[in-house]
């Protein structure tokens, strides 16, 4: 639930009503919170869909089709919006969507937005990156890597 000072926040009797229990823990913590539900989210949020650009929109609804099933290697970065190192990390992951364009699936996934997935994969720093091959976790990369590296793990795997 959000907490009570964010401007997203349900109005009171909100959480009664869709079943949620008195003291849950806050949707984000009061620094994030202020960062990404205040004033200008809006604008974040149109920087976080400009940041997902030549790469795939992974959710916690399409991931296991688009990565886990997919036909040829993937890689998806678990990133944010608010995260610096993600910021280094992303246009890399934008070149290598277009280099690897029917060769690879390149993918992004906003923890912020679809916590699922990465709470079940037990992604704990941003930026993570996961290389998948015949449905199995063949690579996981954590915090930021050049895109020599990058480019080297995933030929690894074509």
């Amino acid at each position: 639930a959000p907490l009570p000072h964010c401007p997203t926040a349900e109005p009171p009797g909100a959480e009664a009503e869709a079943g949620a229990e008195a003291g849950t823990a806050p949707h984000l913590s009061p620094n994030l919170c202020s960062t990404m539900c205040g004033p200008g989210a809006p604008g974040r949020q149109a920087e976080a869909r400009k940041m997902a650009g030549k790469a795939l929109e992974v959710t916690d609804g399409n991931f296991h089709d688009v990565i886990m099933n997919a036909d040829v290697p993937a890689l998806v970065d678990f990133w944010a919006v608010w995260c610096g190192p993600c910021r280094v990390v992303a246009p890399i992951v934008e070149e290598l969507a277009e280099e690897y364009a029917g060769r690879a699936v390149i993918g992004k996934m906003d923890v912020d937005q679809n916590k699922q997935v990465a709470t079940q994969l037990g992604i704990q720093a941003i930026p993570t990156l996961l290389l998948v091959k015949g449905g199995q976790i063949a690579d996981r990369i954590v915090g930021v890597v050049d895109k020599n590296s990058l480019r080297a793990r995933l030929d690894a795997l074509l």
